[in-house]
């Protein structure tokens, strides 16, 4: 039963609340407590709110440093270039952020440059 709720909980969609309350059910022959679970439904909970993305992401912000300094249509090399420069850390951690700057869809390639998305 247990392993039928995790799993329903793990689902989107419908959510059904409940808390499961532990019910003893005495000792077996070795002395050992035995007990099980109820399900209580609360179907008058309120469901929780869904929490906001973390800290905002400085990506956008350096991307835009760097298209202020290159200007735009851009040179991939040299808008990249510009964007680890501004970024300043590691090349690994520079690498990731260009790479969210662009999958976040505000610059796009128009024939080997970046340009601006409308």
């Amino acid at each position: 039963m247990r392993l039928i709720l995790a799993l329903l909980a793990k689902q989107e969609g419908r959510v059904i609340p409940y808390r499961l309350k532990i019910v003893d059910w005495g000792v077996d022959e070795d002395g050992k407590p035995v007990s099980t679970c109820t399900i209580r439904w609360e179907t008058q909970r309120p469901l929780p709110k869904k929490r906001a993305r973390g800290r905002p992401r400085k990506t956008n912000t350096i991307m835009d440093m760097a298209i202020a300094e290159v200007g735009l249509p851009a040179d991939v090399e040299v808008l990249k270039q510009a964007f680890y420069r501004i970024h300043g850390g590691n090349t690994h951690a520079a690498n990731r952020a260009w790479n969210r700057a662009l999958e976040s869809g505000e610059v796009g390639f128009f024939g080997g440059k970046l340009d601006q998305m409308l």
